[in-house]
């Protein structure tokens, strides 16, 4: 997969930060620094442009980073940390389903999590989802395992679980209000909330930690403590995540909002999430609440259903299921409670084919499972219909649209393309369209006047399609119109707008709307010269049939 938006933002981050312990280049303070040096610990022998840190906007900086290495190596090298933290978390669902379930539990909760094609797909990219996702798991286990055990070795392990947590995003804070729940659910006391605190104060070590580049580089200045007790860039990242909640343009059955809804979080959990997950999760909960002998897992219930709350009722932010991915793994642990019960021959046979339903429909979905959608919303067809960006269009597919040229054996397309690779590193020649955040090299802008494709094929993103980021969201609609030829990835469409003069005007106005005069002129003349063309072969029909 080509570099999604927000990989461009993140990769390379982590290099300068220990490197310079410079906190001020744009995007530091987006995220807490854990991901940040995950996607940085294979790039630090590569030598990156020096260019990229001064002034560049952080969407040109990735492509200047992809662009100084062959091929995809940046951007492979980023992700491979963050792989490895995905078969990390996997592991630690199957140990803890086996904990509670036995063998039998630990095993189908290992196949419900490593079949998600949510976790699949976000585990594969170097973004913060799936490194808080983990560490968000580990700190409730290790809590919960202080809680029922004590010791020292406990608490310490608690610790450093909560404080990864709290450096790999800020929406870990919620953990300060879920832990103390596992810790005092059903045998409660005072007793055991003081055991919290001293792994709450190795949490807070571990946390200072984290920004320790910014002290030993004499930068400390830069980005004081923050009300004198948190890390100076931390503090300014939550202040900023406090102030972005208050809106963010969202596509929605069809609307576009910068207010959000509160059915957002819940329907993209509906139709983003496997059926079989589903069911197998919902009889989970089921045995979970019922069962004498499983009651005592009820508190793996209180993370899901607190992350729900939250994105639901507090954050405007609706732009991908991705924000309550930390739910999953509990869910997939809950799903493990049916494997205890494989003895009886029905639940036996039941949970056997939801597996076998789970897996087969991965399988098929590989290797798109960012674009997942389930039965319920009839596919990423359907799915499209429902929402919009990380759910479906991340800016993936250039690889994809390569291959589709390729194989075609056409000489090219028009492009309107979402996201923040650069299409000609994979061989793509296109003529420019406006889309939203990439913007071709000046080399490329000018190829684009001159170059015309034919057959005349126009790829477009679905994000770009919706018209979310666009000043006119139907700027493209009409494309529906056409032929629609090519589906890649289910994130870019391509259509055949046949050398239709009327489609050629409307993509001038694509053009004039986004200040390229240039095109606008010269793909004004060649709707002229389609008319004219179009107009003669009338003519000579005419004089023909006299």
């Amino acid at each position: 997969m080509s570099p999604t938006v927000d990989e461009a933002h993140y990769v390379g981050i982590g290099k300068r930060l220990l490197e310079e312990g410079d906190w001020g280049v744009g995007g530091a303070i987006l995220h807490p620094p854990l991901p940040y040096y995950l996607n940085s610990i294979l790039l630090l022998p590569l030598s990156l442009p020096e260019s990229a840190w001064n002034g560049v906007h952080p969407d040109e900086r990735g492509r200047i980073f992809f662009r100084s290495q062959p091929d995809d190596r940046v951007i492979f090298l980023a992700r491979l940390p963050v792989m490895a933290v995905t078969l990390l978390l996997f592991g630690l669902v199957y140990r803890e389903a086996r904990r509670l379930f036995g063998f039998r539990g630990g095993l189908l909760a290992l196949v419900v999590a490593a079949f998600d094609p949510n976790l699949l797909a976000h585990g594969a990219l170097a973004t913060p989802d799936v490194p808080l996702t983990a560490a968000f798991f580990w700190a409730v286990l290790r809590f919960r395992r202080l809680h029922e055990e004590g010791g020292k070795r406990n608490a310490v392990l608690a610790g450093i679980a909560l404080g990864l947590a709290l450096t790999a995003k800020y929406s870990a804070i919620l953990l300060l209000g879920i832990i103390p729940y596992i810790v005092l659910h059903r045998r409660g006391g005072k007793r055991s909330f003081l055991r919290l605190l001293p792994a709450l104060a190795v949490a807070y070590l571990v946390l200072h930690i984290a920004y320790l580049p910014q002290h030993l580089h004499g930068r400390s200045g830069e980005h004081p403590l923050w009300h004198g007790v948190l890390p100076g860039p931390y503090g300014e990242g939550i202040e900023y995540q406090r102030l972005a909640n208050a809106g963010h343009r969202a596509y929605f059955f069809g609307e576009i909002s910068e207010e959000g809804w509160r059915a957002y979080y819940p329907v993209a959990f509906l139709v983003k999430t496997p059926v079989p997950f589903l069911v197998l999760a919902g009889m989970g909960i089921g045995l979970v609440l019922r069962r004498r002998k499983t009651a005592g897992a009820a508190w793996l219930l209180a993370p899901p259903i607190i992350t729900f709350l939250f994105f639901v009722i507090v954050s405007r932010i609706n732009i991908g299921l991705r924000y309550i991915l930390p739910a999953y793994p509990f869910l997939a642990l809950a799903a493990g409670a049916v494997g205890g019960e494989l003895g009886r021959r029905r639940t036996r046979w039941a949970a056997t084919l939801l597996a076998a339903w789970l897996v087969i429909a991965t399988i098929i979905a590989y290797p798109h499972f960012l674009s997942y959608f389930n039965e319920i919303a009839g596919g990423p067809e359907g799915g499209a219909r429902i929402l919009s960006d990380s759910n479906i269009d991340w800016g993936q597919d250039l690889p994809g649209l390569a291959r589709f040229v390729e194989e075609g054996g056409y000489p090219g397309v028009y492009l309107a393309y979402f996201g923040n690779a650069d299409p000609e590193r994979y061989g793509i020649r296109y003529r420019y369209l406006p889309g939203w955040l990439y913007k071709p090299p000046a080399r490329v802008l000018e190829e684009s006047v001159h170059f015309h494709p034919d057959p005349e094929l126009v790829a477009v993103s679905r994000m770009v399609m919706h018209g979310v980021r666009l000043p006119d969201p139907d700027l493209y609609r009409w494309l529906e119109e056409y032929p629609r030829v090519g589906n890649i990835g289910h994130s870019i469409l391509v259509y055949d707008i046949g050398g239709d003069p009327a489609a050629h005007e409307k993509l001038a106005r694509a053009y004039k709307m986004a200040g390229r005069t240039d095109l606008f002129r010269d793909e004004l003349l060649w709707s002229v010269r389609k008319e004219r063309k179009a107009e003669g072969r009338d003519d000579r029909r005419g004089a023909g049939r006299r």
